[in-house]
C-alpha cells in the first residue's frame, strides 16, 4: 500500500527536494540546517539575517522555493514531467529574479 505524502515531506523532506533545498541554501551561503515543518523552515527564514532587507530577501527566497516545488510536485502528478533538483533550484532562482525586477530589488517588497 501506497504511504500517502504529508506537507512537510512534499515540501522539504524527500531525497529530491532536500538535494534542492541545500543547493539553494548554499547558493545564499547559509548553512544547511533540517526542518522538521515547514513553520520551523519560514520561522528559520524570517529571522536569518541582520538586517530587515536581508531578512525580507531570504525569506522570499523560501516563498519561492515552496512555490517552485509545489509547482513541480503538481507538474510530475498531473503531467508526467521530470524534474531534477538542478533544474528545481533554477527554477527558484528564475522567480527571485523576476521577482526582484517587478519589485525594484525589494524596495517595495511587503
Amino acid at each position: 500500500m501506497k504511504e500517502v505524502d504529508v506537507v512537510d515531506h512534499i515540501l522539504l523532506d524527500c531525497p529530491l527536494l532536500f538535494d534542492t533545498l541545500v543547493w539553494i541554501f548554499n547558493w545564499c551561503d547559509i548553512l544547511f540546517q533540517i526542518f522538521l515543518s515547514i513553520s520551523d523552515f519560514v520561522n528559520f527564514a524570517a529571522t536569518r539575517g541582520n538586517y530587515p532587507k536581508e531578512r525580507k530577501i531570504f525569506l522570499a527566497i523560501c516563498y519561492a522555493y515552496l512555490r517552485c516545488v509545489w509547482k513541480a510536485r503538481n507538474g510530475v502528478w498531473f503531467n508526467r514531467l521530470q524534474v531534477n533538483s538542478s533544474k528545481l533550484a533554477d527554477n527558484v532562482i528564475s522567480f527571485i529574479f523576476n521577482l526582484m525586477k517587478r519589485k525594484g530589488n525589494f524596495d517595495n517588497y511587503k
